[in-house]
């Protein structure tokens, strides 16, 4: 039918979709990313797009101001089917304007293509004006860290989950890391101990979870999961350029997919994140990655799909 929303729809394809909205809920009421409710048509407005593909039929020229436009469809469309509304389905309704659109336009079938770019369209109502301050091309060139990251970063608790048991304690696993170095569950899991359980307040738990990861590092200098978790932390209590300056370091020591990715997520700004994107590619299809065939595919399409939404979102695609 013509009222499908599979081709009946106010879907706007420059606009990011809301990543909670595509895996679940998005509960935020006040969410400026895109939803499927804005973008179904409601009321009239499926009749409204059927009659914006000739706007004569209402009395109007190609080059009418968009204001003009939708009022005078709206009117038109009040007009033809407010008598109907009972006796006719919407979809006899969308069937009868179709052809009332043709015969204005003396289109004869099967040839009823409308090659000209429309004037004005049905559109999402915006949920909320950005702020002043998102509006300026200083900000404009920034992200929030929510917007283009990877994933969320995880809780304390997600991220050990695994490495450590509730019943060790400091020295147990401390003796244990020391017996056999190489084991980097076992600094990982002393350092969520530290975080937990050491000395002082936040900051110097901190502190010491990374002082026993460094230490890790020294044994395991090529250890992914070591890395990781270092950045993680490293990140919470450093500034924005010396974090950005270890994961160059990292990437040096392991140039893994998940660290170049860290690395990426720690970014803020658009062309600084393109460049990671680059180097991320020359990565995977230089002699340097050791991956699957079938996952090197993968990541390819996730970064060259993770740039493409970069340029979208940053309003670039002239480029």
């Amino acid at each position: 039918p013509l009222n499908s929303p599979t081709f009946s729809h106010k879907v706007n394809p420059f606009k990011v979709v809301c990543r909670f909205h595509l895996t679940g809920t998005c509960n935020d009421e006040e969410c400026r990313w895109q939803h499927l409710a804005d973008a179904m048509f409601s009321g009239d407005e499926v009749y409204q797009d059927l009659l914006s593909y000739h706007l004569p039929l209402v009395g109007l020229t190609d080059t009418a101001e968009p204001a003009m436009c939708q009022q005078a469809i709206m009117t038109y469309v009040k007009k033809m089917c407010a008598p109907n509304k009972d006796k006719m389905s919407e979809n006899d309704q969308c069937l009868l304007l179709v052809s009332q659109v043709n015969e204005h336009a003396k289109h004869v079938p099967p040839h009823t293509t409308f090659l000209e770019p429309r004037g004005w369209r049905p559109q999402q109502v915006e949920k909320r004006e950005l702020r002043e301050e998102e509006n300026e091309e200083g900000e404009e060139r920034r992200f929030g860290k929510d917007v283009l990251r990877k994933s969320s970063p995880p809780s304390e608790d997600q991220e050990f989950r695994y490495f450590a048991s509730e019943g060790e304690t400091l020295e147990s696993l401390e003796a244990a890391a020391l017996k056999d170095p190489q084991n980097s569950d076992l600094w990982i899991g002393l350092a969520h101990k530290y975080l937990k359980t050491g000395t002082g307040d936040e900051t110097s738990r901190l502190d010491q979870a990374l002082n026993v990861l460094s230490r890790g590092l020294e044994a395991n200098e090529c250890s992914e999961d070591l890395w990781l978790q270092y950045l993680e932390l490293y990140s919470r209590r450093s500034e924005q350029q010396e974090v950005l300056d270890m994961c160059q370091q990292a990437v040096e020591f392991v140039p893994s997919y998940k660290i170049w990715w860290k690395y990426l997520s720690l970014e803020d700004t658009v062309e600084a994140k393109d460049n990671i994107c680059c180097q991320i590619l020359e990565f995977l299809t230089s002699p340097e990655y050791a991956g699957e065939a079938e996952s090197r595919s993968h990541y390819v399409l996730e970064t060259l799909l993770y740039r493409t939404q970069l340029w979208v979102v940053s309003g670039r695609r002239s480029r």
